[in-house]
């Protein structure tokens, strides 16, 4: 599939007749901008590169130059540019002559691209409450009464021969006695930590791209226009 840049140099020599071309100088902002995307962070300046691109502009609106390839006219524009300029040498000078020649135009679109960050969403603290309630027990105790047991005697003898006060017999009565004593005990181990989940978040958003506009003046044929953009990975 053609690129933009042949659909436009199909544009480009498609066109004759009274067209003019622009000023350098209201062209070569757009070159710079293209040539700083391609070419910026290859430690080159766009001062060394304006000179190539300038020549490839001005040939590219030569009308000598209408309806040819770049293929077919490059070797011719190498032998001129060593007869006039000669720096920097063709085989680089010529990649941004073609630039110009084409007269590209990147088409660009936004694209969502999801970046995941990791936040705090919230925290648990764990402490402990004392908790008052009342508790019963039942304890069994055990205590001692005293027991008499009554026998009817047949007129035994008494071992004495009085009667009177003063003989008593003492029977010491034992009973146990509850009381509460308090112990503390462990009932229950916690363990705290965090565990990851993992889960998928829906995220929508609103994107831009640019697309192709032409606008055609009197009766002028355009080829290489049609059909869809490249497959976009």
């Amino acid at each position: 599939m053609a690129s933009v840049g042949n659909k436009l140099a199909d544009m480009k020599n498609a066109i004759t007749g009274d067209h003019e071309p622009g000023r350098w100088d209201d062209d070569a902002p757009h070159y710079r901008a293209a040539w700083q995307d391609r070419y910026g962070t290859a430690g080159d300046r766009w001062e060394d590169a304006e000179p190539s691109y300038r020549y490839g502009w001005e040939k590219a609106n030569d009308r000598q130059y209408h309806n040819r390839d770049w293929s077919e006219v490059e070797p011719e524009l190498g032998r001129d540019w060593h007869a006039r300029q000669g720096q920097p040498a063709w085989d680089r000078a010529s990649d941004w002559a073609h630039d110009a020649w084409n007269k590209t135009i990147e088409l660009r679109e936004e694209r969502l691209r999801a970046v995941k960050e990791t936040r705090e969403a919230g925290a648990v603290t764990i402490k402990k409450d004392v908790v008052t309630e009342q508790q019963s027990v039942d304890v069994p105790v055990t205590h001692e009464e005293v027991v008499i047991e009554r026998r009817p005697v047949a007129g035994r003898p008494a071992t004495g021969s009085q009667i009177g006060d003063g003989e008593e017999i003492r029977v010491p009565v034992e009973a146990e006695k509850a009381r509460l004593e308090k112990e503390t005990v462990v009932t229950e181990e916690l363990q705290v930590g965090t565990r990851p989940v993992t889960e998928t978040e829906h995220l929508t958003g609103t994107v831009r791209r640019e697309e192709l506009r032409m606008d055609k003046e009197g009766d002028v044929r355009v080829q290489g226009t049609q059909g869809k953009p490249p497959t976009r990975r």
